[in-house]
């Protein structure tokens, strides 16, 4: 039962973990984006809809991360 228990938890960080990196890697793009949007004089509102997006998906990552721990601490 403990290698489960073990094996689930290595399983939901390894998820987390890839969530974490792909936000970051969507925080990349959107940084360069704006960065391109603001050089050629462009509107960057649609920056801040993804911005809007990456950080509700973040909210998302932080909250089972701390799921996860409350339940490690029972």
């Amino acid at each position: 039962m403990f290698k489960t228990k073990k094996s689930k938890n290595y399983k939901t960080l390894s998820k987390l973990h890839k969530d974490l990196s792909s936000l970051y890697t969507m925080t990349e793009i959107e940084q360069e984006a704006f960065d391109l949007c603001y050089q050629n004089g462009k509107d960057c509102g649609h920056i801040t809809c993804i911005i809007s997006l990456i950080l509700d998906k973040f909210q998302l990552v932080l909250k089972e991360l701390e799921s996860m721990l409350s339940k490690q601490r029972l």
